[in-house]
């Protein structure tokens, strides 16, 4: 055989370069399927999570950017929710650094598909992410293909997807932000123009997925100073003077890109219109700070916020583990590997940073943690501080990925290495018993729960195709925290506003003073099930007549309450016909599947009306039609 022959049959035995990268794509994408099989083996049109709380508000967030770059609106602000006042998008979570890539989806097939793609893309596109870092960081790409799948499909990103959560399940950007510090401070193989650039672009692209992930992700790279001095220090004993030039250029680029893309954005963040300040959910922000504990990093503990959903919104199904939840195998070997392979530089920065992560993740309580010295300051007020546990998960991945890699080096150093076949298959398997515990822990709530996403009749019909410049009051109204109506008007393509807004735009504090927030409190608590309903005395339709006024509201609109999705049900619709009737003054008129209200000039409080209204809204059970009856007698 000549030599060229030879030369030929050892390319064509030479594997492909893609080969383990499709792999990887392939297994994420089945697993991915698998997760929310509920939804891609039904309808992905009409299926979803649950269309209700948070994650109405994702469809709405979904929905906005097609709807506003199609009819030239601004992706930043809008005033079809929370009207007239609006709300600043940049302030909330948006998520426009997937709304308008995926804006051309939503066109064609409604926010509804979107959000199924986006909450398919997020565990595949996390573990891609981690998958390429891995394979920089160790030899083996087996290694790099079963753990970051325990990045991608970790709970940190299970437990927010199963309430639609997009801000928080989609962390595909952290392992690329540090994939290329890698690159610029310790290979520095590229042109540091290059680098310094999709540096900036991904910093970019993290501020308009999630700012506040982007701020403790900047916490994590303050330990990038430590490999940078190091870097430095040798490169000075081996007189290289080009080291600190090609760190100068990368940082520029990566800075210049970065205030290129976000200087405006950050205005608007901080005094664009609408924007908020301080606490964004007012004095009682410690309520929404859910902490984690050490013990739950390795034991499985339910989710306090999924807790809190399941008996908010009657969502029900076996309860999540929490955010922080890592598992014992890969904690285990992190910190065996951190013992065994001391001298590695890259596995002490990960759990140096990863354990600091997880000190300020640990929940405020009687006892002094780490972040209670931080969190009262500008910025960190906002931060809660289960949510480093996405450092804490990168950075223990990183540790048990070179952990095992490293151990299986030193096999092989001391001649017991088995055939590369049979390597691969071991390190596969050394790796899949370190998710065991986690496999574990997540099989009893997968393939996640999804429901319908059935549009009420009313907005179905007569409310996908009102005349423009209706502003709509929804029953139950979107900051009593039932914020179904948000994604009913996603999936009306924005043919109406509506006033109020769920989320931190929504708080009582930013409703108004005087009668206006006397209103919003009456219709806050009319809408939310679980608190005492209201009764109306005169001076309390006055507050409401002045709430719908000063929101320009033209229509009141009470579905039928028994008709609705899981999280979707307020008082019942009788009741809520007695309370706006004796609100409004007037009676409703019955449409397809809903009790509509014309908002129109007013002569005054009817107090026979709202002494009916006191004496029939006793009967909640009563039909709505009894009750309309009642208040005539």
């Amino acid at each position: 055989m000549s030599e060229g022959s030879t030369g030929r049959h050892a390319r064509a035995r030479q594997p492909s370069p893609w080969r383990w990268p499709l792999l990887a794509a392939a297994t994420y994408l089945v697993l991915g399927v698998g997760v929310w099989w509920t939804v891609w083996s039904a309808a992905p049109g009409s299926t979803s999570v649950c269309g209700c709380g948070d994650a109405a508000r994702f469809l709405w967030f979904l929905e906005w950017p097609a709807f506003a770059l199609a009819h030239g609106h601004s992706p930043l602000f809008s005033t079809f929710l929370n009207h007239p006042t609006g709300i600043n998008l940049l302030d909330d979570t948006s998520v426009l650094g997937l709304g308008v890539p995926l804006a051309p989806l939503t066109l064609l097939a409604g926010p509804v598909v979107t959000m199924n793609v986006a909450l398919l893309l997020a565990p595949v596109a996390s573990s891609l992410a981690m998958y390429a870092l891995l394979r920089r960081l160790v030899a083996r790409p087996v290694i790099a293909l079963v753990l970051g799948a325990a990045y991608g499909f970790s709970t940190f990103v299970i437990d927010p997807s199963s309430a639609g959560q997009l801000n928080l399940a989609f962390i595909a950007v952290p392992p690329l932000i540090v994939l290329v510090l890698d690159e610029v401070i310790r290979r520095r193989r590229w042109p540091p123009r290059r680098a310094g650039m999709l540096l900036g672009l991904l910093v970019a692209w993290q501020f308009f997925l999630s700012p506040e992930i982007l701020l403790l992700l900047a916490f994590g790279c303050l330990a990038a100073v430590v490999p940078v001095a190091l870097v430095l220090r040798d490169a000075r004993v081996a007189g290289d003077r080009t080291v600190g030039h090609h760190l100068a250029v990368a940082g520029s680029w990566a800075a210049g890109v970065a205030v290129l893309l976000l200087a405006y954005p950050t205005w608007w963040y901080f005094a664009g219109p609408a924007h908020l300040s301080g606490s964004v959910w007012g004095p009682g922000a410690q309520l929404w700070r859910w902490g984690s504990t050490l013990e739950g990093l390795v034991w499985h503990a339910g989710s306090p916020y999924g807790l809190a959903v399941q008996r908010l919104f009657g969502v029900v199904g076996p309860e999540l583990p929490s955010y922080s939840y890592l598992g014992l195998g890969l904690v285990l070997a992190a910190v065996v590997g951190l013992v065994v392979l001391r001298r590695d530089r890259v596995l002490q920065l990960a759990m140096g940073v990863g354990a600091v992560a997880a000190l300020l993740s640990l929940a405020p309580g009687r006892t002094w943690t780490p972040w209670s010295a931080l969190r009262h300051l500008p910025l960190l007020e906002n931060v809660a501080e289960y949510r480093f546990g996405v450092l804490t998960l990168l950075c223990v991945v990183v540790a048990a990925a070179r952990a095992v890699d490293g151990g299986l080096d030193a096999v092989a150093g001391a001649g017991t290495a088995p055939r590369p076949g049979r390597a691969t298959a071991l390190a596969g398997a050394l790796c899949g018993l370190l998710l065991l515990p986690t496999v574990i822990t997540l099989a009893p709530v997968l393939p996640l729960r999804a429901v319908p996403a059935t549009q009420p009749t009313w907005f179905a019909t007569v409310g996908a195709h009102l005349p423009p410049g209706q502003v709509l009051l929804v029953y139950p109204a979107p900051f009593s925290g039932l914020q179904a109506s948000q994604a009913w008007q996603a999936r009306d393509q924005m043919r109406w506003a509506q006033a109020g807004v769920g989320g931190p735009a929504g708080t009582r504090p930013r409703a108004g003073r005087g009668a206006v927030g006397r209103g919003w409190q009456l219709l806050d608590d009319a809408s939310f099930p679980l608190v005492p309903a209201p009764r109306l005395r005169p001076r309390d339709v006055a507050d409401v007549d002045a709430a719908l006024r000063a929101w320009g509201v033209t229509m009141v609109v009470v579905p039928d309450q028994e008709h609705l999705g899981p999280g979707s049900h307020a008082r019942s619709t009788a009741w809520a016909v007695s309370f706006f009737t004796a609100a409004l003054g007037a009676a409703p008129h019955r449409q397809p599947g809903a009790w509509v209200w014309l908002v129109g000039p007013r002569t005054g409080v009817s107090l026979p009306l709202v002494a009916a209204a006191g004496r029939c809204g006793a009967h909640p059970e009563r039909s709505a039609t009894a009750m309309l009856a009642c208040l005539g007698s």
